[in-house]
C-alpha cells in the first residue's frame, strides 16, 4: 500500500483479486454503491461507469432473500427503485447517457 486509506485498501484487494483470476482491471457491482457514485469517482477519477439496469422483479426477489437487505419484497422494490434513481442522476451529472431509458423519472 502506498497509503494508509480505505481507498488505497480497496485498490489494492481488489487489484490482487483480479491479477488472481488472470484479468488486468477489475469492477465493482454492490447496489448499495449506487448512493455513492460521486464518492467513488472522486476516489478513482479515471474509473468508468456502466449502469445496468436489471429487472426489478428479479432484483426484489434477489435481495429478499438476503439476510442483509429487507425482507419483504415491496421494501426491496423501494429500494431497487432508489437505486436506479441515484444511478440516473449520476448519470445526467457526468453527461453519461443512461441506457434503456428508465420510466422511474
Amino acid at each position: 500500500m502506498r497509503e494508509s486509506t480505505y481507498r488505497e485498501l480497496l485498490s489494492v484487494l481488489s487489484r490482487m483479486y483480479a491479477k488472481l483470476g488472470g484479468k488486468e482491471r477489475w469492477g465493482e457491482k454492490i447496489p448499495r454503491e449506487a448512493f455513492y457514485m460521486s464518492e467513488i469517482r472522486s476516489y478513482y477519477p479515471n474509473a468508468q461507469f456502466i449502469h445496468m439496469l436489471r429487472d426489478g422483479r428479479d432484483v426484489a426477489i434477489d435481495l429478499s432473500e438476503s439476510i442483509l437487505w429487507p425482507n419483504t419484497l415491496y421494501a426491496v422494490a423501494m429500494m431497487w427503485k432508489e437505486f436506479v434513481i441515484s444511478n440516473r442522476g449520476f448519470c445526467e451529472s457526468i453527461g453519461s447517457r443512461c441506457l434503456p431509458r428508465c420510466p422511474l423519472q
